[in-house]
């Protein structure tokens, strides 16, 4: 079975959702052929669009932005409903992996509940959501231990998640929470942001001036 896992981070590359992406591709049989596709513009290739319409399912994993999609992720979902309304392909199966920085995985709802609409106006076929909470913890994630890291707490979720889409199985939204108190999650976060600071070449102050959520390194992805 080919599958379609399409990035929707504005990051070209090393984002929270596509990082989620390579945790729910290792919960996934060898068998499966899947190509990876990245939406981080306002426009994707007709190269690409091709490519996903030989698929049999669609994976979504995007950041919530405002309870909301983000904006180029909305523009490259015309562009997808408008080549599948060319050729005429209908009932294709949609799930979606949405990250939220908040702890509660619930938070993503209305964003999981506007791609869902998006798709049933596309005629295609809504499979599963997925809503995941603490992506902030997600960049560190390698540094932390076992007890502490989001791999231990979303694996049999993503298991769930995995199965269904390998049976273009529908299930009711799933929404996972990271559990960690919140004063030990925002010192976790910091630490993964100083590293990104670190590699950016920025210092630890840069973080006092740049508001979280605008387009630098620490934006939500």
């Amino acid at each position: 079975m080919k599958l379609a896992f399409i990035v929707g981070s504005q990051k070209a590359a090393d984002s929270n959702s596509e990082k989620l992406l390579e945790l729910l591709k290792e919960q996934m049989q060898p068998q499966h052929e899947i190509t990876t596709f990245y939406a981080n513009k306002s426009t994707m290739s007709s190269t690409d669009l091709k490519l996903m319409d030989k698929c049999d399912a669609l994976v979504f994993s995007f950041p919530q932005q405002e309870q909301g999609l983000p904006t180029h992720l909305c523009k490259c979902l015309k562009q997808i409903t408008q080549h599948f309304e060319a050729i005429k392909k209908r009932d294709y199966p949609v799930y979606a992996l949405c990250n939220t920085v908040r702890c509660d995985g619930i938070e993503t709802e209305n964003a999981l509940q506007k791609m869902k609409i998006w798709c049933v106006s596309a005629g295609l076929t809504w499979g599963q959501g997925l809503g995941v909470g603490g992506s902030g913890v997600i960049a560190c994630m390698e540094q932390l231990p076992l007890p502490l890291s989001p791999v231990k707490q979303y694996v049999s979720t993503l298991q769930e998640f995995a199965k269904n889409i390998a049976g273009l199985e529908q299930g009711e939204d799933m929404f996972k929470s990271y559990f960690l108190p919140q004063f030990l999650y925002k010192t976790v976060v910091r630490y993964g942001w100083h590293k990104k600071t670190h590699s950016s070449r920025k210092t630890p102050k840069w973080l006092e001036i740049q508001p979280v959520g605008t387009s630098n390194a620490f934006e939500i992805s």
